[in-house]
């Protein structure tokens, strides 16, 4: 299965978001800043990208907004953590882009990651899955919790030991 990238620039979040891919069984890679990400996009062509928008210099959203630029992430399934619910429209608008506000329980993005679909069409669910289907969705959805979810450096890679 194609890994999913993170891409965030705070080591705390970076720990808490692979450690919750990689126990729900997901292979991950891990960049920590924009330009990364760019490039790992481009090589490992993940299933999904989780992008911290608050990231220095090549900001969160100007990462996205590049990302849909590339022909092999165009269709890729982004999730962008922000701290802030009242983002600019030119973020909310971008298709495929599924909006979670921080803080977050580490289940409400296993959920969210588990309404989006594959490019191939099938559901992009752990590799060690056994076959659970669920429907993509591309509606905006709220969740309950102190979390809301709108649909729409270094590189570390793989599993934890």
């Amino acid at each position: 299965m194609q890994p999913v990238l993170i891409v965030a620039s705070d080591p705390l979040l970076q720990r808490m978001l692979q450690t919750t891919l990689v126990v729900a069984g997901y292979d991950t890679i891990v960049t920590t800043d924009g330009l990364s990400a760019l490039a790992q996009a481009r090589v490992q062509q993940p299933a999904l990208i989780v992008v911290d928008l608050q990231l220095p210099i090549v900001t969160g959203p100007m990462v996205i907004r590049m990302l849909r630029r590339i022909p092999t992430t165009r269709e890729t399934p982004i999730v962008a953590l922000s701290l802030q619910e009242g983002l600019p429209v030119a973020v909310l608008d971008i298709p495929k882009t599924e909006i979670l506000i921080k803080p977050f329980a580490p289940d409400a993005l296993l959920q969210v990651m588990t309404g989006f679909a594959s490019p191939t069409g099938m559901p992009l669910l752990p590799s060690s899955s056994t076959g659970a289907s669920t429907k993509p969705r591309w509606s905006r959805s709220r969740l309950s919790g102190s979390f809301c979810v709108r649909q729409s450096a270094a590189v570390s890679s793989s599993r934890l030991d």
